[in-house]
């Protein structure tokens, strides 16, 4: 600012002194110094990295304007005897710009302090949220409680979590009931009732009441690190090599046209030509917005990132996001997806000759060790009821279809329709029964004891009560949405038409599933899976995007690019409309850059003089880059206050 001052109070032809004129010449030009050398040191330490590289980065411009003005401005105070004439003015006098360098830097480093804000904001949010993850736990033994590191607690640990903790672990309730605030990994900003039996995730606060909790799952480490660490990485992982690229040949381009004005300037121009030449050589240089270029990609993508993580949506990558707005089909399954995912057992059905209860132990016994929702629902059923569970052993499964196990014995099968066909086992005899259980809406699951017949077991999934309004936001959206299940065909077309979807692909092995993601795409489809990431895992492979519905640690799993950590559709229809804004945003921003820079590099270049005598002043030229500058950050910025589906924004929101 005092050379600013300084330097107008020269052309504004105030009255000084020698002696004094003397002296701000020479503060003027001692100020300037340090702001260029030492202030824009950095800016100059990245230009001549990029030029080692051969790869001109968008700070080149900026530093190569104010690195001229500067060295010109030198000359031009301690020796204006060596200038040839064309500097000189009617009266013989060399005029310095030491305050065209200082502005330049000062402007420069303005945009660029900007930008790396935005990126603090962004990184602010994943650091915040791990602040307040436990470090320790209480956990319950025989005598007593005591105080320890989540690092050392294991599976089928009790621990006692107190009103207003976060729960270090998955668990689930065996004590007590409360109320959880699950913010933190989802969406809904209303406490969630839990009670005995209820499955809780690491991350969510307890509310009101004391609990106790049987571990089932450790984080690998404490600190939780799943969800920050795909946040950065997705924010961190820049724009793609292109917009380097084209950052490139953009800085090169005008560096060329910077050299093509000076030239003609100083063949053609007017007296003093020289002095014309720099002046809109420079502005060129200071005037051109590589910013608008380089920024939109990468502040975007970070933004998306951060808004998508308050809404419960995970990118691995920028990538991830720059694809999903070019997705077309959308491959989902049902269970836990269009449905609750509670399975619930309704009946067992017994074949002549076979006993309800026993035949209950025994597909207990064969799901103890899943995880798998129908696993759950059998185990609890049992449970629930008493039933003593035998050991089993030479357990086998797979995927999709069933599984079988040795107990007292007896070769015990558990399944579909089809995994029992393969094992030689007749159905016929149950083809009335299970049609009648099938018509009602019911899933059927076959027992096999001996590879004979024992039992069939009813369940039934009531389907998510948004699941038809999401349903038609996303077809809305321009995706053709196809239920893929290994459901038998009857209960997965009740469900289709319930919930008005006209593509459904029933019995779909995952295989079957992988196989139609192919044919889709051999047909010119871009096509996303959303599903659980275990019996999915071919399909979500072989999808141009794969959506993990589920926790945040399925992130780490190479083929999902996306993870909803509220595992609700609504959140696809999140993910999709952030894609879209994102990409939006990113075009909107490249069509400004465009405009800007060809209205303002001809402008600077001097194309105006010839018509009204105006030539750009490097100070306005590099103001006018600053602005733009800023201007794109700032709407970039926008995204992180992006209103989505079922996703209000909400005021101190964090990750």
């Amino acid at each position: 600012l005092l050379v600013v001052a300084i330097a107008v109070s020269h052309r504004v032809g105030w009255a000084w002194p020698t002696a004094a004129q003397m002296s701000l010449g020479w503060i003027e030009a001692a100020l300037a110094t340090i702001v260029v050398l030492w202030g824009g040191r950095g800016c100059f330490a990245r230009c001549l990295n990029g030029a080692r590289a051969c790869r001109p980065r968008r700070y080149a411009l900026a530093g190569l304007g104010a690195g001229v003005a500067w060295c010109y401005s030198v000359v031009a105070f301690l020796a204006p005897w060596a200038l040839p004439t064309g500097f000189r003015g009617a009266d013989g006098a060399v005029t310095a710009h030491f305050d065209w360098a200082a502005v330049i830097v000062t402007l420069a480093m303005l945009a660029d302090l900007l930008e790396r804000r935005a990126r603090g904001i962004g990184d602010g949010a994943a650091e915040a949220s791990l602040a307040r993850v436990p470090t320790t736990t209480r956990r319950i033994q025989d005598h007593g409680e005591e105080d320890v590191p989540v690092a050392e607690v294991r599976v089928d640990d009790l621990l006692r979590i107190l009103p207003g903790e976060q729960l270090p672990v998955d668990g689930v309730v065996v004590d007590g009931s409360t109320h959880l605030d699950t913010s933190m990994l989802t969406v809904e900003a209303e406490p969630v009732a839990k009670g005995i039996g209820d499955a809780v995730a690491a991350g969510c606060v307890n509310r009101d009441r004391p609990v106790i909790l049987r571990v089932t799952r450790v984080p690998a480490d404490p600190a939780r690190p799943q969800f920050s660490t795909s946040v950065t990485q997705a924010r961190r992982s820049g724009a793609p090599c292109t917009a380097d690229r084209t950052t490139a040949v953009f800085v090169a381009a005008v560096m060329a046209i910077a050299i093509l004005t000076f030239i003609g300037w100083a063949l053609w121009g007017p007296s003093p030509s020289l002095a014309h030449a720099l002046t809109a050589a420079i502005a060129v240089l200071v005037v051109a917005c590589p910013a608008a270029v380089a920024l939109p990609a990468s502040l975007s993508m970070l933004a998306a990132t951060t808004r998508g993580a308050r809404a419960g949506v995970l990118f691995r990558d920028t990538a991830a996001i720059a694809a999903l707005h070019k997705v077309d089909t959308l491959i989902i399954g049902k269970t836990g997806v269009l449905t609750s995912g509670h399975l619930q057992v309704t009946g067992v059905v017994p074949q002549p000759g076979a006993d309800e209860r026993e035949a209950l132990r025994l597909a207990a016994a064969v799901e103890t060790a899943s995880r798998h929702p129908l696993a759950r629902a059998i185990v609890g059923f049992a449970q629930h009821y008493g039933f003593d569970i035998p050991a089993a052993s030479k357990l086998e499964a797979t995927a999709g279809r069933g599984v079988g196990g040795r107990i007292d014995g007896c070769d015990v099968l558990l399944g579909n329709a089809a995994f029992l066909q393969e094992h030689d086992v007749p159905l016929e005899s149950a083809q009335r029964d299970a049609d009648r259980l099938r018509a009602k809406g019911m899933g059927v699951t076959y027992l096999a004891v001996d590879r004979e017949l024992a039992a069939l077991i009813a369940t039934t999934d009531p389907v998510r009560p948004d699941a038809a309004i999401t349903l038609r936001a996303l077809e809305r959206a321009g995706l053709e949405v196809i239920m893929a299940t290994g459901d038998a065909h009857d209960a997965a077309v009740l469900v289709g038409n319930a919930l008005g979807l006209a593509d459904v692909v029933a019995d779909a092995t995952p295989q079957d599933k992988a196989a139609l993601v192919r044919s889709l795409q051999t047909a010119g489809r871009r096509v996303a899976v959303a599903g659980d990431g275990v019996k999915d895992a071919s399909a979500l492979a072989a999808a141009d995007v794969g959506i993990a519905m589920g926790s945040a640690t399925d992130v780490a799993a190479p083929r999902v690019a996306v993870t909803l950590t509220s595992g609700s559709l609504d959140g696809v229809l999140r993910a999709r409309e952030l894609s879209l804004a994102a990409v939006r945003n990113v075009r909107q921003h490249l069509a400004f850059a465009g405009v800007y820079n060809l209205i303002g590099i001809p402008i600077a270049a001097g194309v105006l003089y010839p018509f009204c005598g105006f030539l750009l002043s490097p100070m306005l030229a590099v103001l006018a880059m600053s602005l733009a500058s800023i201007a794109v950050v700032t709407h970039t910025l926008s995204l992180r206050h992006t209103k989505l589906s079922g996703a209000p924004v909400r005021a101190g929101a964090r990750p």
